[in-house]
C-alpha cells in the first residue's frame, strides 16, 4: 500500500553535484530524473542576484501532468489548514481522510507501482 508523504512537497531538488544518487518525488513518490552538474541558480535567492553554482537538477517526470499538479494542491490545502489552525480537530481529521482518500485513487490510477 502506498503511504502518503505529508511533509513532502517538492517535485524540483537540487543538490551539490555528485551527492545524491537519486531522489524520489515528494508529490508522487517517482523516481526523479535528473540533469548532472548544471551550471545556474538553484533558489530565488540566486537568481535575484544573478549568482550560478554547479548542482544536479532532480525533477520529477509527471510534474507537468493534471494528476500531479492535483495531489500537490491538496498536500499544500491539508498544509495550510493545519497550519492556521481554523477547523476543529474532528473537521481536519475529516477533511485530512477525505484528501487521503482522493490522493491515494489519484496515484493508484497514475503513479509509480
Amino acid at each position: 500500500m502506498v503511504k502518503i508523504d505529508w511533509g513532502g512537497t517538492f517535485e524540483r531538488r537540487f543538490t551539490d553535484p555528485g551527492k545524491v544518487k537519486f531522489a524520489h518525488c515528494g508529490i508522487c513518490g517517482s523516481k526523479m530524473k535528473v540533469d548532472r552538474n548544471v551550471l545556474g541558480s538553484s533558489d530565488v535567492a540566486m537568481l535575484l542576484y544573478g549568482r550560478k553554482r554547479r548542482h544536479d537538477y532532480f525533477y520529477c517526470p509527471n510534474i507537468l501532468e493534471k494528476w500531479h499538479k492535483r495531489i500537490y494542491a491538496l498536500k499544500v490545502a491539508v498544509y495550510y489548514q493545519e497550519l492556521a489552525g481554523r477547523p476543529s480537530r474532528s473537521d481536519m481529521k475529516k477533511f485530512k481522510e477525505e484528501v487521503t482518500k482522493e490522493i491515494l485513487k489519484l496515484l493508484k490510477k497514475h503513479a509509480v507501482k
